[in-house]
């Protein structure tokens, strides 16, 4: 294993911290020194899918589907193994990626405009070159575009952006393209329409803006949410060099597995995988608190329009029928809660959500479905039209709590959003009222429901709350950093662990 050695980024952004012996997490007693360990190896068989290892339980819903995230061709493994060398260089003309930062934060109308790159991709001395890749800025938040100048020299080399590729885009539309346009013959075009990255036609690229010194924790999380049966993409810790005409930077990115049409279809049944998928996100159109679906919050992105529940699939044909009904039942107040149990159980594939929603308090992020509206996706199950959750952006997990400072580990299993997220007082989300959080007279709480979900959270926090599984976890990457004792404004693992175990022994 190469420990990640990049000095210029470390020394200025980092600055990492001797490794330090950790102690076991021995809190609710020795029944949480947890037996589960970790795979190692990514080409094991058994553990292809390169996650934790562990057994789950059956309590829930017995109708819930059992996923299969073996999927993939054996270069797509081979990318999204921990231990594989993954090295990605992103070769901008200075226009271009000039273009990319201003727009992407100072011109709204071509902020996911795409604009060319050339890319190569090393997986183990394996290479792979593309050329003129669509490549834009993405994220909210982490938005920057003072990384870059305008003759194509990196003014900053320690913070930069996130990025989206897109392998299938051509450059040939002037409403989508302002400088950069190319004509193509009609075999070219289909041949880039055919064009995939692995079997991907996207790939997102992030940077670790929120300064976690194991680059790791966002990954684990998400390993941890597959390994119990809910859908999260793949990740890998990798080596990425962008470059302009004059200048270039190299650092250590995350590269994810993006969630869409193709996922959906390594993921469901042909049945299952024609229905609609929804990115939840906290906008400018209002909360994802699933209390109202219109015009106004509902529907495709555009350059003037950042929906709540913005449409992945089926943009073309869906009446959003799946999700108005979803949220309209699930609003009803004044039912007793045999009643919304019914309903409920038509509704959600339950025990994947009671999964969903343990691991989610497990890994602890403020920004979520529960604590502030915001970072999901939502899929209605074509063959059956129950709802699954999907984890999105964990990047402020187990601890991290830089340039927003929110403890989420000491909050109480049962307990309403944390102070400090949302903007409205109390709990919002009529499905966490009815399964997690104690109920009230006009909306009283399924206590079968809860019962599993706490039942979830205990058991989940044996297996993965553990410090040097979470240290073996780190050190198993190729380019693992090779320490986990955070510095500055982030909690150490072992701290949020310790604090987490005590929440959820009280209750």
């Amino acid at each position: 294993i190469e420990i990640c050695d990049f000095k210029s980024y470390e020394e200025s952004y980092l600055q990492l911290s001797m490794m330090k012996k950790y102690l076991l997490v021995t809190v609710l007693g020795m029944a949480l020194v947890s037996s589960c360990s970790v795979t190692t190896s990514a080409n094991s068989s058994e553990n292809t899918s390169n996650s934790i290892a562990s057994e789950s339980t059956s309590s829930g819903n017995s109708d819930s589907k059992k996923f299969n995230f073996d999927y993939g061709n054996d270069d797509f493994k081979e990318f999204f193994s921990k231990d594989s060398k993954v090295e990605i260089e992103l070769n901008f003309k200075n226009e271009s990626l000039y273009r990319l930062a201003q727009y992407g934060v100072n011109d709204f109308t071509h902020q996911e405009m795409y604009h060319p790159c050339d890319v190569k991709i090393v997986v183990n001395s394996k290479e792979t070159v593309f050329k003129d890749v669509a490549c834009r800025m993405k994220g909210n938040t982490s938005r920057n575009n003072n990384f870059i100048d305008s003759n194509g020299y990196f003014t900053s080399k320690e913070r930069l952006c996130h990025f989206k590729l897109a392998f299938d885009k051509t450059f040939d539309s002037p409403k989508t393209n302002d400088y950069y346009i190319k004509t193509y013959t009609d075999s070219e075009k289909e041949e880039i329409d055919k064009r995939r990255l692995f079997s991907m036609k996207k790939l997102d690229l992030k940077w670790n803006k929120n300064y976690d010194v194991s680059f790791t924790k966002e990954l684990y999380a998400l390993d941890c949410f597959r390994e119990e049966n809910v859908i999260s993409q793949h990740g890998n810790l990798v080596k990425l060099k962008i470059s302009t005409e004059v200048d270039e930077v190299t650092m250590p990115y995350l590269a994810y597995e993006v969630i869409d049409k193709t996922l959906l279809k390594n993921i469901f049944d042909k049945e299952a995988q024609k229905g609609d998928l929804y990115k939840c996100c906290y906008t400018s159109a209002g909360k994802a608190d699933l209390t109202e679906t219109n015009a106004s919050n509902t529907g495709e992105e555009s350059n003037s329009f950042s929906p709540t529940y913005e449409i992945k699939t089926n943009e073309d044909t869906t009446n959003h029928e799946s999700l108005s009904n979803f949220i309209t039942k699930l609003g009803v107040r004044n039912v007793d809660a045999n009643t919304i149990k019914k309903d409920i159980d038509e509704l959600v594939d339950v025990d994947n959500f009671l999964r969903f929603a343990a691991m989610s308090y497990i890994v602890g992020s403020p920004d979520d479905y529960r604590n502030n509206y915001n970072n999901y996706y939502l899929y209605f199950d074509s063959s059956t039209n129950k709802a699954y959750f999907l984890p999105y952006d964990n990047d402020r997990v187990f601890g991290i709590k830089k340039d927003w400072p929110i403890d989420t580990s000491n909050q109480e299993m049962c307990s309403d959003r944390l102070t400090g997220t949302a903007t409205n007082d109390g709990q919002g989300t009529p499905l966490v009222r009815r399964t997690i959080v104690p109920g009230s007279k006009t909306r009283p709480i399924i206590e079968e429901y809860q019962n599993i979900y706490k039942d979830y959270c205990r058991e989940f926090a044996a297996k993965y709350l553990n410090v040097e599984k979470f240290k073996e976890y780190t050190s198993s990457f190729y380019y693992s950093s090779k320490t986990i004792d955070e510095t500055g404004e982030n909690m150490s693992f072992k701290d949020y662990a310790l604090n987490k175990n005590n929440a959820i022994s009280r209750g």
